[in-house]
């Protein structure tokens, strides 16, 4: 473009008329090269542009030493980066845009090159819309990049994973170089945060930094102490004035430091992790640029501090992966799912019985071809439920190893997509687990034995879990009580409405006994049959535990003891027949016999006189003797007082019998107790007698007790104690007893679904406590007789 001529003045013009008034283009220039942005304004029509002074030494030029032709710009921009300037400036003049920006090099005079940011604005163009005239400038954004690049390099460095310490040392010159005059000290702080430790500081005299090490945090210590306590920034305009300062005042004086301001280093959480201190040789307040460029600073230690931490929790993570890999018996696998690719660790061939260079690291070879056929839909199953569900990969299966055997294994894994959503990897273990599998069918052979054993036994067999309810029963079980038996699972003995009330709570007592770890006896309990009848089960139970012995189960086993019972009930009745049989023979045989023997002995006794008198009277005596033997002797055989007189008067007419008979007294509280039909009764009363019997012709006892009383709506008692010579028992004071008589009342007990107790200590008697089951009908007044 050529320079405009200048205009004629006006001789006639008054002066303020003939001072030449700038246009608004030159206050526009004026203003930006004030800015410090160089101006250019080309005339596109003759590719002549007219470059401002300043634009000119923005690369080092003088004003005379550069022309006016736009080829003094193209000549001097970066040849990598003209080709782009020119297309962006051709794509600006075909399109409508007015104005337009773009970066490049450009040569100094010294051969150096700045980074530019040119701006521009088309503000003529012609009647077709072709640009006439561009103005723009251009501004020197070398620092700006410089610091760009400096970052962008601290950037990378950290993605790299470069040492720590590097990457710090890094920041702190990239502030340094961004700021003249500024030194800087990074601080961080030890493992019991109570105390600074420099890390970086580059430009600062080691020995200042001597000094300043190990700084302790606290309100009064100098700028990073306090900063670090407080979590906020400290200014020190000047280190002299600032008390803080006194003890580290001289190290500051001799390293030529007037001024400090340090910013805490805070993570995302607001932890504070050490302190940014900012030195100045002359008094200084920090400025709002200097802030934010340190507070930046700040924000990449924070992440290069974040990275490397991350680095490490990932390097411990892997090495512990790798400790657990070589420690362990599982096998690794890695299928590239993209190139099919797939790695297999020594240990993953080994257990199929290679060696890792036998097997090739190939999916086909090494394991499509191995698995077993009958598994090839499961592991698909299992791996699309991972693919499409997200349900875990875990499935078990055959592979065929070396020597051609199949074993078993499982495998767990896990895919990874990409960015896109897509499969690219799949990574997992693989465990043996043929000796479990093995070890299982053995179990499984061993319960269908156990329960083809359990369901054709002819003993009930039923399994509660550790609450008491059912789990199992056999089929014996469902056999005696039909269909329903099956509804007792899920419910305990007490709640199936099978058991007879008073059996409902000795069987919690039990189950109870069980829990605190004691043994129970077997008991005989009545259930009801599949159509209700009465049945008589004989139970014994016992509990499996776990290691720290808490109870597992109950395991339950009856044996059905009613036609045994009844058996045993009809041999008594026949035996109670013979014995009432016999003692009527007695009582009308011999007993009349000996009657009528000693009434002709007393005759004779009365025709003899001295000796032979007094020998008949002694015959006569033993006869006597006799006849009241075999009257005793027919009664018991015949306890014709149970019959016509209930069990309450055949106990009391017993205790009269010994108080005349054998002259031993006793003590009698007889209480009404109704049972359920007099056999029942006659059983009872048989107890008492024969603990009676043996008590005076064992025990010699001064005094016996006889006791019958009611112990709830449904339960009798009855207690037989002397105070005689007593017995050892088998098993100690509390044991059974095995003499004949001692087993028929236990027999007898059994018969009536009760229980008998024998107590004794040679010198302390024996004491005899029977409980039975009585009628549940309401309880007669008290009926007590004590002598």
């Amino acid at each position: 473009m050529q320079p405009k001529k200048p205009r004629r003045r006006n001789p006639h013009a008054t002066r303020a008329e003939q001072e030449p008034s700038p246009s608004r283009d030159e206050r526009l220039r004026y203003a930006l090269e004030g800015a410090g942005d160089g101006v250019w304004d080309w005339d596109v029509s003759s590719n002549t542009v007219n470059y401002s002074e300043r634009w000119k030494m923005m690369l080092g030029y003088q004003d005379h030493e550069v022309g006016n032709s736009l080829n003094e710009w193209k000549s001097r921009v970066h040849p990598d980066d003209l080709p782009g300037v020119l297309g962006h400036v051709k794509t600006t003049f075909a399109s409508r845009n007015a104005a337009y920006h773009v970066e490049f090099r450009m040569r100094c005079k010294d051969g150096s090159w700045k980074w530019i940011l040119a701006r521009a604005m088309i503000t003529h163009r012609d009647a077709g819309g072709r640009p006439l005239r561009v103005v723009g400038t251009h501004t020197d954004i070398s620092a700006w990049r410089a610091a760009q690049e400096r970052e962008s390099a601290t950037l990378r460095m950290i993605a790299q994973g470069a040492p720590l310490q590097d990457v710090l040392d890094t920041i702190v010159r990239s502030i340094e170089a961004r700021s003249p005059g500024l030194l800087c000290c990074l601080y961080l702080l030890n493992e019991t945060q109570d105390h600074l430790r420099v890390v970086s500081a580059p430009g600062l005299p080691r020995s200042y930094l001597k000094t300043i090490d190990n700084l302790p945090v606290g309100p009064k210590v100098a700028c990073s102490g306090r900063a670090t306590h407080t979590g906020t920034r400290v200014v020190s305009r000047s280190i002299e004035a600032d008390p803080c300062w006194r003890p580290y005042r001289e190290a500051a004086r001799k390293a030529r430091l007037a001024a400090c301001w340090s910013e805490p280093v805070c993570d995302a959480t607001g932890a504070v992790l050490g302190a940014f201190a900012c030195y100045h040789r002359d008094p200084h307040t920090p400025t709002a640029g200097e802030i934010s460029t340190i507070l930046y600073a700040v924000q990449l230690v924070v992440l290069a501090l974040d990275h490397d931490r991350r680095e490490k929790a990932l390097r411990e993570s892997e090495e512990r992966h790798a400790r657990a890999l070589q420690g362990s018996t599982d096998g690794l696998w890695d299928w590239n799912m993209i190139t099919d690719a797939v790695y297999l660790s020594p240990r993953w061939k080994e257990m199929l019985g290679f060696a890792e260079h036998e097997l090739p690291n190939i999916r086909q070879e090494a394991f499509l071809d191995r698995l077993h056929p009958e598994d090839v839909a499961k592991v698909k199953a299992a791996r699309q439920a991972h693919f499409k569900r997200g349900v875990p990969y875990q499935v078990e299966f055959r592979l065929k190893t070396k020597s051609g055997a199949y074993k078993w294994f499982i495998t767990r894994g896990q895919a990874r997509r990409d960015a896109r959503g897509r499969l690219v990897q799949m990574t997992g273990t693989i465990s043996d687990i043929d000796d479990r599998k093995q070890v299982e069918a053995a179990l499984r052979e061993s319960e269908h034995f156990s329960r083809a054993l359990l369901d054709h036994t002819s003993a009930l067999i039923l399994v509660t879990d550790a609450t008491g309810r059912f789990t199992h029963v056999n089929r014996a079980v469902v056999d005696k009580f039909g269909p329903p038996a099956l509804t007792l699972i899920g419910r305990t003995p007490w709640e199936t409405g099978i058991l007879d009330p008073a059996d409902a709570d000795r069987t919690r007592h039990r189950f109870a006994n069980l829990f605190r770890g004691q043994d129970n006896p077997p008991v005989e309990v009545r259930v009801s049959g599949a159509h209700g009848e009465p049945l008589i089960m004989e139970v014994r139970s016992t509990a499996t535990r776990d290691a720290e012995g808490r109870v597992e189960r109950v395991i339950i086993t009856a044996t059905d003891m009613t036609e045994h019972r009844r058996l045993e009930q009809e041999i008594l009745r026949i035996a109670e027949e013979e014995q009432a049989t016999i003692g009527h023979n007695l009582h009308d045989g011999i007993g009349q016999t000996l009657t009528g023997i000693f009434s002709l002995s007393k005759l004779l006794e009365l025709e003899l006189q001295g000796d032979a008198r007094k020998s008949a009277a002694r015959i006569s005596e033993l006869i006597e003797q006799a006849v009241g033997e075999v009257r005793r002797m027919s009664h018991g055989l015949s306890p014709v007082s149970v019959r016509h007189r209930g069990l309450v008067g055949g106990l009391k007419l017993l205790a009269e019998t010994v108080r005349t008979d054998f002259h031993v007294p006793v003590e009698s509280e007889i209480e009404t107790v109704r049972m359920q039909d007099r056999e029942h009764e006659a059983n009872v009363f048989r107890i008492a007698q024969e603990a009676i019997n043996n008590a005076v012709r064992h025990g010699k006892p001064r005094l016996i007790r006889i006791h019958l009383r009611r112990l709830d709506a449904a339960r009798g008692e009855l207690v037989v104690q002397d105070n005689g010579r007593g017995m050892e028992l088998p098993g100690g004071p509390n044991g059974s007893g095995n003499g004949i008589g001692l087993r028929v009342m236990q027999h007898r007990a059994h018969l009536i679904g009760g229980t008998l107790q024998i107590t004794s200590r040679p010198g302390k008697g024996v004491k005899i406590t029977c409980r039975f089951p009585c009628s549940t009908t309401s309880k007669r007044p008290r009926n007590a007789d004590s002598s």
